[in-house]
C-alpha cells in the first residue's frame, strides 16, 4: 500500500516519499540488527583447559579466585580487592569472604542450579578453612568441577584424586566449611575459553570488554596490602606452600641461607649437590608425570631465578622427605626420596623467617 501511495503522487513528491520510505526501512533493519547479540558476546560456560592455567607465569601468579572467576590478573587476586576491601585473618570466615566477593563487580550469590546447556551462567563454589584461608571451585562445561590451589597447577581432582562431581562432598582437607554458591558470566572471546570471566577483581580498574579479548593487567603491589599479602621479595626466594587463596609466605633465599645453622647449611649443601646431579644426569632420575597437590600444606619451594644456588627456571620443592625438581622450560618434574631433604624441610618449618 505504501508503494502504491508513493507512485500516485507527482514526480517530486514521489522522490521525496521514496527517500522517506527508504530511510524508515534502513532504520528498521538497523534496529533489528543491533538488537541481535553478537557472536563474540555470547555467554558461555567455559570448557576445562588446564594447560592455559598451568603455564609457569600464569600458574605462579594466579590463585583459586582468579581461576574460578576465569580472569587472569597475575597478582593473586583477593575477594574485594577491586573495591578497596583488604581482608585480615579475622575475616577468614564464610560471611566476610562472601561479602567481600559480592563487592567485586560481576559476582553474585546464588543457590545451586543444575547444568542445562553451554550458554548459561557459570557456577562457582566457596569453601573456607576458618581463620586460615579460603578456596574456590568452578563448574566447567563438562558438568564437572575444577580448581587451582594457590600457585600450584589447576586440577579437576579433589584431595583423594577423584573427579570433582560435587564440591560440597569432595575431599577438601582443612577447608571444612562450605559457604555457598556464586554465579558469573563468561563471554565467548577465544577458542580456549579461558580468561573470559566478566568480573572486576584484583588490580582490574573496570569490567572487561565483552566482545574483544582484554590484555591481562600488569602485576600490581598495592600501597596498603592486606595483612595476608606479603610483598614479593626477590626472584630468588623460598616459599612456604600452605594457602590456596592467600599469597603464600616467602623469604629472600640469600638472606635465609645466611641465617641457617651449621647443620642446616650442611643439609642445604646436600640439596644443591642433588639438584646438580639431576642437571648433569637427568636420565638417571625418575620423571613424575602426575604430581599431586593437595589443599593445605604441600611443602617448601625454592625458586632461584638469579641462579645463586640452583639453575634458573628450575623449581625445587621439598615435601615429606621427597625432592621434586621441576624444569619449567621443559615442563618436566623429577622426584626422588632424600632423608637430608626431609631434615632440611623440618628445619625450615621450625624457623620463624616467613612473613605471614
Amino acid at each position: 500500500m505504501m508503494i502504491l501511495w508513493i507512485f500516485n503522487k507527482s514526480p517530486r513528491a514521489k522522490a521525496y516519499s521514496m527517500n522517506i520510505f527508504l530511510l524508515k526501512t534502513i532504520f528498521i533493519i538497523l534496529t533489528l540488527f543491533l538488537s541481535l547479540p553478537l557472536a563474540s558476546e555470547e555467554i558461555i560456560v567455559p570448557k576445562l583447559d588446564l594447560n592455559y592455567w598451568n603455564h609457569k607465569k600464569i600458574k605462579n601468579n594466579n590463585n583459586c579466585y582468579n581461576y574460578s572467576t576465569n580472569r587472569r590478573t597475575d597478582n593473586f587476586a583477593q575477594p574485594g580487592w577491586a573495591s578497596g576491601i583488604r581482608l585480615k585473618k579475622s575475616n577468614l570466615n564464610c560471611l566476610d569472604i562472601t561479602n567481600a566477593a559480592k563487592k567485586d563487580l560481576g559476582l553474585s550469590t546464588t543457590s545451586y542450579f543444575p547444568y542445562q546447556n553451554k550458554n548459561e551462567n557459570t557456577l562457582l563454589a566457596l569453601v573456607v578453612a576458618p581463620g586460615i584461608d579460603y578456596h574456590w571451585f568452578r563448574r566447567d562445561s563438562n558438568q564437572l568441577w575444577s580448581h587451582k590451589i594457590g600457585n600450584a597447577p589447576a586440577s579437576d581432582e579433589d584431595d583423594e584424586g577423584y573427579l570433582i562431581r560435587n564440591p560440597e562432598k569432595a575431599e577438601r582437607g582443612i577447608y571444612t566449611e562450605f559457604c555457598g554458591y556464586f554465579k558469573i558470566k563468561n563471554y565467548d572471546l577465544n577458542s580456549h575459553e579461558q580468561n573470559s570471566g566478566y568480573v572486576q577483581i584484583g588490580n582490574m580498574k573496570s569490567l572487561p570488554k565483552k566482545s574483544l579479548p582484554t590484555p591481562s593487567p600488569a602485576p600490581s603491589i598495592f600501597s596498603n596490602p592486606a595483612i595476608n599479602q606479603p610483598p614479593v621479595l626477590s626472584n630468588s626466594k623460598l616459599t612456604l606452600l600452605k594457602y590456596s587463596g592467600r599469597r603464600n609466605p616467602e623469604v629472600n633465599l640469600n638472606e635465609w641461607e645466611a641465617n641457617l645453622s651449621q647443620i642446616g647449611k650442611a643439609f642445604f649443601l646436600q640439596l644443591v649437590k642433588d639438584v646438580n646431579k639431576v642437571q648433569n644426569s637427568p636420565n638417571l632420575f625418575h620423571i613424575n608425570k602426575n604430581q599431586k597437590n593437595n589443599l593445605g600444606y604441600r611443602g617448601v619451594l625454592f625458586e632461584d631465578e638469579l641462579g645463586i644456588y640452583f639453575p634458573p627456571h628450575w623449581s625445587i620443592k621439598l615435601f615429606n622427605s621427597y625432592i621434586y625438581i621441576e624444569n619449567n622450560t621443559q615442563r618436566t618434574t623429577y622426584v626422588f626420596k632424600s632423608e637430608p631433604a626431609g631434615q632440611l624441610e623440618q628445619i625450615i618449618l621450625n624457623q620463624n623467617v616467613f612473613f605471614d
